[in-house]
């Protein structure tokens, strides 16, 4: 008996750790819920734009969304989101972000793999997908260096410009291209469409990415339709 309840407690346990963390992985989830979706939406509008058929397909849809989380949560460690690093659970809640945005980049790649379409344009889009992270790691640790404090020590306000718009690009610019490549590659889009459908979605990422840093200096921080005010 002693045994038994000794399991029963070991289970218990187990129980209460797996809801947790499962807890912890629909944080951010839930908090999108009432959010517009936008680079979810950039994937459907390139798709029919480039005449696709797959726009029902919500594990392509899925992919987008699903790397969008994957990406913030590490954001949310680079960007210091809600002063992560300045309290008592600073352990705590920096190894479970970490922790379930490793599970949101497998999520993403088992999407990819389901996505009702040939092999080939899977093991691309897995292909673009490797690189637009690699691109946007990069561009996480050039704004560590690229502070406004760091203004100053530029030649001008023009090469300070020409870094931050890479580093924009590289940050954001590189993930809404992606969303905006899979849908044209769904689509099966010529070479030409594929590659414009990309520059499309990494300036419209840039350009979220600047009225993003902008908006840090905004006076008013509501929210209407989804969207921040600024």
């Amino acid at each position: 008996m002693e045994h038994i309840g000794k399991l029963q407690t070991k289970f218990s346990h187990e129980m209460n750790y797996q809801l947790n963390f499962f807890e912890k992985i629909y944080e951010l989830p839930r908090k999108r819920n009432d959010k517009n979706i936008m680079r979810s939406t950039l994937t459907r509008l390139i798709n029919n734009l480039c005449g696709g058929t797959e726009t029902d397909s919500i594990e392509a849809l899925t992919v987008s969304e699903l790397n969008n989380i994957n990406y913030y949560l590490d954001n949310w460690i680079f960007d210091n989101k809600n002063n992560v690093w300045g309290n008592k659970e600073t352990r705590n809640r920096v190894s479970s972000i970490t922790a379930c945005s490793a599970i949101f980049r497998e999520l993403t790649e088992k999407s990819i793999l389901n996505i009702s379409t040939s092999a080939e344009n899977k093991i691309r889009i897995l292909e673009c997908l490797t690189e637009c992270m690699i691109k946007s790691t990069e561009g996480q640790a050039l704004d560590l260096e690229l502070t406004i404090d760091e203004i100053d020590n530029f030649n001008s306000d023009e090469e300070y410009l020409r870094i931050y718009t890479k580093k924009a690009k590289m940050q954001s610019g590189y993930l809404y291209g992606l969303s905006a490549k899979i849908g044209a590659i769904l689509a099966n889009a010529s070479e030409v469409m594929i590659e414009r459908s990309e520059k499309i979605g990494q300036a419209i990422g840039i350009g979220i990415h600047i009225i993003n840093d902008l908006g840090d200096f905004a006076f008013f921080k509501n929210q209407s339709n989804g969207f921040k005010a600024y």
